[in-house]
């Protein structure tokens, strides 16, 4: 039977006021945040909320809403534990967001640069190159997201300096990032992820609030537009992408896409559907609450015992069986079988309740939030006594656990490849700290690494 619309309603009004809490939390609670903990949360909302929402619609015909509703419910439970945990994690950890009166960071102000300068290398040089090659292709693809250090840093830095201009002109390159990797990847995915990350950081300083707010409506609202507008072309641009055509016409392809950009429409049902099909994982995780209550054929363990597995490098381990991706996990937990060469990201609200049902999901998600809030005030901490390096290393750390549609595994092995690579690179840049403070000291200017 198929509920009605209203049964949504305590659901998506319990969702409101959890990602209230933790807005609060971020701008004006006791500890600093760097907005990683916001960043995740805004994920959870992509994927569960706006697609429950779209269902609660009084005109909306979108299929499968009694199994939308199970999966909401279940996510539901997984925003509570998570903002539990993100809680729970600065009061232990509240030593990490005092600044260290021994020591005096003064980092170079070209460090932003560097870091983007990095990441761009790795993008469009190494990634092809490195891809091949067991756990070095996973360092290349995290060094991308030293582009986003480089403007989080360049965007803070104009900010303590007063320079509002600046740093809102520092946002503008970000918002090429969703063309960039169309252009190169056919994947909107990636460019999202790059303006939510950085932008979210952005609003843990950014003043005055009212305008903030009124930005951030408006950039979502434009945001579901692209998505949408993205959707209806994606088809024809992978063709264009994927089939080995030139740069300028894939250039001209996106460029089309663009000059017939859709607002979105809530009245409109190809909007809807596509919102629907491509975002709704509640409905995956109905569909297993449904699966599972028939066929009790929980993991119990499995798939998080392979996350664990994952974290040991392949150059370290050759033969080892566990890959990226959320394998044949989807189609065992729902009993949904999928077209092969269909990509199904499991998420952890689904990872977690085939595992153990609810109360995976809450143990799970209470652990995911301690984490990831400890991360979080890490890297704020590290930021307001000007170590960049150090704020570089917890954010990017953080990020790894920025991917609630992918699996467990995904998420584990990024973040080994996340520490290892933070921990060279700042090894690196660490030496050329030193010099600066030893210049310092005797009040010379200390000689620009990246000059």
């Amino acid at each position: 039977m198929t509920p009605d619309q209203s049964v949504f309603l305590p659901y998506l009004g319990a969702w409101i006021g959890l990602v209230a809490v933790v807005v609060v939390m971020s701008w004006y609670g006791r500890y600093q945040s760097a907005g990683l903990v916001l960043a995740y949360c805004f994920q959870l909302w992509l994927f569960y909320w706006l697609p429950a929402s779209l269902h609660c619609l009084p005109w909306s015909e979108l299929p499968e809403r009694d199994v939308t509703l199970l999966g909401f419910i279940e996510s539901t439970y997984a925003l509570g534990a998570f903002v539990i945990g993100a809680f729970v994690a600065p009061r232990l950890f509240g030593q990490l967001s005092m600044q260290d009166h021994t020591k005096q960071y003064i980092p170079d102000p070209q460090l932003p640069g560097a870091y983007i300068s990095a990441g761009l290398f790795t993008f469009v040089i190494l990634n092809p190159i490195l891809r091949r090659i067991p756990s070095v292709s996973a360092l290349a693809g995290i060094g991308q997201q030293l582009i986003w250090i480089g403007f989080c840093l360049s965007i803070w830095r104009a900010w303590r300096e007063g320079s509002i201009t600046k740093a809102i002109s520092s946002l503008g390159p970000l918002f090429l990032m969703p063309a960039v990797t169309l252009v190169s990847s056919g994947f909107l995915g990636y460019g999202i992820m790059t303006i939510s990350v950085v932008f979210i950081f952005c609003t843990q300083f950014f003043r005055p609030r009212f305008v903030l707010l009124l930005f951030c409506a408006v950039m979502g609202y434009l945001g579901v537009s692209l998505y949408v507008t993205y959707m209806r072309d994606r088809n024809e641009i992978r063709d264009t992408v994927w089939g080995g055509a030139s740069f300028s016409n894939r250039l001209d392809k996106v460029t089309q896409t663009m000059k017939t950009f859709e607002l979105f429409d809530l009245h409109k049902p190809s909007h809807l559907n596509s919102i629907d099909q491509r975002l709704n994982q509640g409905a995956l995780v109905g569909a297993a609450v449904n699966h599972l209550k028939d066929t009790n054929d929980f993991a119990h363990g499995a798939s998080i015992w392979e996350a664990v597995l994952a974290m040991i490098p392949r150059i370290i381990w050759p033969g080892k069986t566990v890959f990226a991706g959320s394998g044949d996990w989807v189609s065992r937990f729902t009993g949904i079988t999928f077209a092969e060469g269909t990509s199904v990201g499991i998420g952890q609200v689904l990872e977690f309740y085939g595992n153990f049902g609810r109360k995976g999901v809450l143990i799970g998600f209470f652990i995911f939030g301690f984490l990831l809030g400890a991360l979080d005030i890490g890297a704020a901490a590290r930021l307001a006594a000007s170590d960049w390096h150090g704020f570089a290393f917890f954010f990017v750390v953080g990020v790894a656990l920025l991917n609630a549609g992918g699996s467990l595994v995904e998420i584990s092995a990024t973040l080994v490849a996340s520490i290892i690579l933070m921990n060279i690179t700042n090894t690196f840049l660490a030496g050329y700290q030193k010099i600066i403070h030893r210049y310092h000291r005797h009040n010379v200017p200390a000689p620009s690494l990246f000059q």
